[in-house]
């Protein structure tokens, strides 16, 4: 079948309006079976004897049957509960669908309708879940008309209480909008992805785009932290081991009666004499420079402190190359402010290396003295 159009979109006489029409107006929209909103129809821990909780909410399903099918558009106004059943012998994995049941493409038990269906999985000392194909047409458990995976849940001999956290693995996916993203998580990327599709990675914080043969960053990883109160040093936690560049910018200022005191930075909480900085300084119109070995943590510039201006904030910024890998680390660092104190305009430059082995999954950054005040903010952000 080519190009379709209805009598009741162009307005003519003797008005046809089949539901294939909003079917394929929802998959024009929808492009791929998901829930609408992040959420929707999520599984968790439910309360009872092997019990599993369906969260309120609406899911877009995909026909199976042909080309023409379109999708539908279920919803749901209230928690769900469901028992599973016990497992005897040896564990299994159930898979949770949402399905439509749809009379127009087979027979069927009842009248046509949405549901939610736990089929059961194999017993076995090694269980795996279903594969798609037992739902779909000519499978073991086909129904006619569309159904979705919500999720696969582990089920234990030993399990009498509610199935725990982590035996549930979601499988939920979400829609494709128009130029927006998909949520989903690293391990469950749109199997189905076009050219410029891009996603929402809900557990690293990741964005990409899909280029064709990959899904490529296509924005900054980044995380802020924004003090409310006076804090002695912040720390910058799971930032991803996968990233080449990681910059840190920092606007900060201190509560110690001094002009300014050095800033201070770590590596992965590493307090060992692994660091190595050096640099050049320009105090109004005196030049300086300084160097240092074997310390416990990096100088990356100053922090002002009470005797400048209440409104004045040092800059800074820390540029690493290399982070993913595990030789020494380098970071390109500067730091700046002006004060109102006999006129005092400090800028450092300089450089900062690491050479320790721990994890590269955080940055602790504190003045030498004194504490952080509120207002004091921190942005991490990074390329792979």
């Amino acid at each position: 079948m080519g190009l379709k159009v209805e009598p009741a979109y162009v307005g003519q006489t003797g008005y046809l309006h089949p539901v294939e029409l909003d079917r394929n107006l929802l998959e024009g929209l929808f492009q791929r079976s998901g829930g609408v909103r992040y959420g929707d129809l999520a599984i968790s821990q439910g309360v009872g004897t092997r019990a599993i909780a369906i969260a309120p909410g609406r899911y877009f399903i995909l026909g199976q049957e042909n080309a023409q099918q379109g999708g539908y558009f279920v919803w749901s106004d209230a928690i769900e509960t469901f028992l599973l059943a016990a497992a005897v012998g040896n564990p299994r994995i159930d898979t949770l669908l949402v399905r439509v049941i749809d009379d127009q493409y087979g027979s069927i038990s009842g009248a046509p309708r949405a549901e939610f269906a736990v089929v059961q999985g194999v017993a076995s000392g090694s269980p795996t879940a279903r594969p798609d194909s037992d739902f779909n047409v000519g499978g073991s458990f086909y129904i006619p008309g569309g159904w979705a995976r919500l999720g696969d849940v582990r089920v234990n001999t030993a399990d009498t209480g509610s199935i725990p956290v982590g035996q549930i693995t979601t499988k939920n996916r979400y829609v494709r909008p128009p130029n927006g993203y998909v949520l989903c998580s690293s391990t469950d990327r749109p199997s189905d992805p076009v050219l410029g599709d891009r996603i929402h990675e809900t557990d690293t914080g990741f964005r990409r785009m899909w280029t064709g043969s990959a899904w490529q960053q296509c924005e900054p990883w980044r995380t802020a932290v924004f003090l409310s109160s006076t804090t002695a040093s912040v720390t910058v936690s799971s930032i991803p081991t996968s990233l080449k560049t990681v910059k840190l910018t920092c606007t900060v200022r201190q509560d110690n009666a001094s002009v300014y005191q050095d800033l201070m930075l770590r590596i992965g909480g590493d307090t060992g004499a692994n660091y190595r900085y050096g640099g050049n300084y320009m105090q109004d119109t005196a030049l300086g420079g300084f160097n240092a070995i074997a310390q416990t943590s990096g100088r990356v510039g100053f922090v002002c402190g009470t005797s400048v201006t209440a409104t004045q904030f040092t800059t800074a910024e820390v540029l690493f190359e290399g982070w993913n890998t595990t030789s020494m680390l380098t970071a390109l660092v500067r730091s700046g402010f002006t004060g109102t104190i006999g006129g005092h305009m400090l800028t450092w430059n300089g450089v900062l290396t690491y050479h320790g082995s721990n994890s590269r999954t955080s940055i602790t950054i504190f003045p030498l003295a004194g504490s952080f005040i509120a207002n004091s903010q921190f942005v991490v952000e990074g390329w792979e």
